[in-house]
């Protein structure tokens, strides 16, 4: 289950990323919104706090490897999973 719901943030981050790439007025904002709609999913998919706390794992993981707005969007992520 864990693999699943890590594949499920990776999919939130990526088409947040994409929504940015296609460089639509406003994407910034599109994006989080997107992100934000998508997010009521996780805890339907995840199994408890231990999951959780993996899925704030594996995005610290790839925030290192990347920089600017991606990394503001998977910040994001991760600050509302936490809060």
């Amino acid at each position: 289950m864990l693999f699943q719901t890590l594949a499920l943030v990776g999919y939130i981050v990526e088409e947040a990323v994409l929504t940015l790439l296609e460089g639509e007025t406003h994407s910034q904002q599109t994006a989080l919104d997107k992100m934000e709609s998508r997010l009521a999913l996780l805890p339907q998919c995840a199994s408890g706090g231990q999951e959780m706390a993996a899925v704030a794992r594996y995005l610290v993981g790839i925030m290192s490897a990347k920089t600017g707005l991606v990394l503001f969007l998977k910040l994001h992520v991760l600050l509302c999973i936490v809060i």
